[in-house]
């Protein structure tokens, strides 16, 4: 996923690099990614969200 387009402070990219890893290692599972957006959402703006939330989907999409 590319987070460059979101515009992050780098308090903000590196706290979502460490809960993607997490989120990768635990296989990109439904239960892991629903804690990663529920982190992300804690920390980013409304717009920061809703486009981290559709490059989600769309990678969540490429996969299946």
């Amino acid at each position: 996923m590319n987070l460059a387009s979101l515009n992050l402070t780098a308090d903000q990219n590196s706290k979502l690099v460490a809960w993607q890893t997490d989120c990768m290692k635990a296989g990109c599972t439904e239960h892991s990614r629903a804690a990663f957006m529920k982190k992300a959402k804690n920390i980013l703006s409304a717009d920061q969200y809703a486009q981290l939330k559709s490059e989600c989907d769309k990678t969540m999409t490429k996969k299946s």
